[in-house]
């Protein structure tokens, strides 16, 4: 006896096929799940047809899969499809994105995905447009953070690496003014009145301005600890700007961004300056500006509290 299925490659090349699977007369079959996984025998991860498998759910993501009912694709890129959730705003990403706080990123291609598509959340996993995502089998990602003390220790690398960064798109006209009034307000200790400059400023999905304070966030979370969390959260409610921006930048206040993020703050934590290079050159590929913009605010932040002079060149100087 033999039966169509579809395999999703254990390789992690997410690459989808369609495989003819052979039962044995007696001994092991392929057990299905609650999730509708599939066990291959003699290895392997099987996913039934209209299945997609999924690696990882980032923590923000896995709050809002908590809450079940029906949503809609809202947004539809080339390698993110953003959903709306009765808990809230998250991506659908594939393997070779790197893992986020709001991300659900799968081992494979969900095809055909077009705005205004149906989403169903319903324990133990997510259908989008016919095609079931078992999330209940993904992990839950969570960026680490480096212990408060060695970051702060570290900053000397931290800004040296910094100073390499390509600039940001918030240093030429017409953006490169508001940065003087959100660095005073950063210097005055005013995170608050930093987000009101900075939020839903400049071009991007997600604004320059708004990925610059994602970095401003998180650089104080990570030298501060959990307990400024609080006022963290208060300076990114303060922020204008579009929802997905708004998830992102909560995240950020509680200590989460994307992988590429927390590599480099565990490697200028470790004294590691060719990991922290490598962080940052992966932080600065992101989007066509996002994350030379993140880089900016990641300097401003972890310099706060001292004077900065933007420069063209590369993005800040330390005076």
């Amino acid at each position: 006896m033999t039966i169509d299925l579809t395999v999703v490659a254990p390789d992690g090349g997410g690459k989808i096929m369609t495989l003819t699977q052979s039962l044995p007369a007696e001994g092991p079959v392929p057990e299905i799940d609650e999730t509708g996984s599939m066990t291959r025998i003699g290895g392997g991860h099987l996913a039934l047809p209209g299945t997609v498998a999924v690696l990882d759910v980032g923590r923000g993501a896995r709050e809002a899969l908590a809450v079940p009912g029906s949503g809609a694709v809202v947004a539809v890129f080339r390698r993110a499809a953003y959903l709306r959730l009765p808990g809230g705003l998250v991506a659908l990403v594939g393997p070779e994105v790197p893992p986020g706080p709001l991300w659900i990123r799968a081992q494979g291609p969900v095809p055909g995905l077009h705005p205004r598509d149906p989403v169903t959340v319903a324990a133990p996993g997510l259908e989008v447009a016919g095609h079931r995502l078992p999330i209940a089998g993904g992990d839950t990602w969570s960026g680490p953070l480096p212990e408060p003390s060695r970051l702060r220790a570290a900053h000397p690398l931290a800004l040296d690496v910094l100073t390499a960064a390509p600039p940001s798109s918030l240093l030429v006209d017409p953006w490169r003014p508001a940065l003087a009034p959100a660095e005073a307000a950063i210097r005055r200790g005013d995170l608050v009145g930093a987000a009101s400059v900075l939020g839903g400023l400049g071009p991007g999905l997600t604004p320059a301005g708004d990925d610059a304070l994602a970095g401003i966030l998180l650089a104080h979370r990570a030298l501060a600890g959990e307990g400024v969390e609080p006022n963290l959260l208060a300076a990114a409610s303060a922020a204008l700007t579009t929802d997905l921006s708004a998830a992102l930048l909560r995240w950020a206040a509680r200590g989460q961004a994307v992988e590429p993020v927390h590599a480099f703050l565990v490697a200028v934590a470790a004294g590691d300056r060719r990991r922290a290079l490598t962080a940052a050159d992966r932080i600065a590929a992101l989007g066509a500006s996002s994350g030379a913009d993140l880089l900016l605010g990641l300097g401003l932040g972890l310099v706060a509290g001292r004077p900065l002079i933007p420069s063209e060149r590369r993005g800040y100087a330390d005076l």
